[in-house]
């Protein structure tokens, strides 16, 4: 039986990465089709070090967090481009009225 737990990523843990992701845009580690996966491997490793053992980051749940916050982006803005949403930068949410938001979510 394994005893490998899978990470749960926070903001903060969300905000490393995208940090440590752009530098490896800046590095040019990053090409048409995507990172390259020594950029995955390099973000996993540095996280995991900065961690001091709280947790042990692959290079596929860097790649999982990735892909799945590219998704969350691309529903964000599709929101963002239909009439009735807004953004709240305090709470850095996109906001509608509640009508609006069930119609939504029915279409979904």
């Amino acid at each position: 039986m394994s005893t490998k737990k899978n990470n749960v990523f926070n903001a903060v843990m969300d905000d490393e990465m995208l940090t440590l992701l752009q530098e490896q845009i800046e590095m040019g580690k990053r090409g048409d089709r995507g990172f390259k996966e020594e950029a995955y491997n390099v973000v996993a490793s540095a996280m995991t070090e900065s961690s001091n053992g709280a947790y042990v980051m692959t290079s596929s749940s860097v790649k999982n967090r990735y892909k799945h916050l590219k998704q969350l982006y691309y529903a964000m803005k599709e929101m963002m481009n239909a009439s009735g949403f807004g953004y709240d930068p305090v709470s850095k949410r996109v906001v509608a009225d509640e009508a609006l938001c069930n119609t939504w979510l029915e279409v979904l």
